[in-house]
């Protein structure tokens, strides 16, 4: 019998991965310049929806709702059951209640995007990779105040952990696309192996 080959420790895994979007508010779209806001926010709504298929869960988080504005209504659409986590810390890893969601989870994959780059989404990825968890950023769902501030912001979150997910800007950063390729490819090949498990070695 063919044992079922175990998967690279960094490749994305749907059993261990968890979403967290943070801060999609209009107030802070409008100093988000490094990417343009629509294709920002297509990228992160694309995120839940790929998250369902795959059974992730997602953690939905925002800051200062009395004048930032509430989470964009094309995200909340994909989560309505969901209430967003009304944060008073930028370092979300800091403020308990979006903390221990993840932490609930029991998943220790955490992907993360939002804005800004350089601030609520590099903070909690660092603080979270302090604690051992594998972090990646989906950058393309992200934006910073301008494009130096989301460059040098994503070069930072490259300390969080040398992954392997295909991007050229950062080891451990990611996209929505390769995001949903890793997770298909890690259930093809966990399909595959479970396939060829109780086969007999070919003579």
């Amino acid at each position: 019998m063919t044992d079922p080959v175990p998967s690279p420790p960094t490749l994305l895994e749907p059993d261990r991965s968890v979403v967290a979007l943070i801060d999609h508010q209009p107030q802070m779209f409008l100093g988000a310049t490094s990417h343009e806001a629509a294709a920002v926010l297509n990228n992160a709504v694309a995120l839940p929806t790929i998250a369902k298929l795959f059974n992730v869960p997602v953690i939905l988080t925002s800051i200062g709702t009395y004048s930032s504005g509430e989470l964009d209504p094309a995200i909340r659409a994909e989560l309505p059951d969901q209430q967003p986590i009304e944060r008073s810390w930028i370092t979300g890893w800091e403020d308990p209640a979006f903390r221990d969601a993840i932490v609930d989870t029991g998943r220790d994959q955490l992907i993360l995007a939002g804005l800004w780059t350089e601030a609520c989404v590099s903070f909690p990825a660092l603080s979270a990779r302090e604690e051992g968890r594998d972090v990646f950023v989906a950058l393309d769902a992200s934006a910073g105040a301008t494009p130096d501030s989301h460059a040098l912001a994503a070069q930072r979150s490259a300390w969080c952990k040398p992954v392997s997910c295909r991007c050229r800007r950062s080891r451990c950063s990611t996209s929505s696309s390769a995001t949903s390729h890793a997770w298909r490819r890690m259930r093809a090949s966990t399909r595959s192996s479970r396939s060829t498990a109780g086969r007999s070695p070919t003579p």
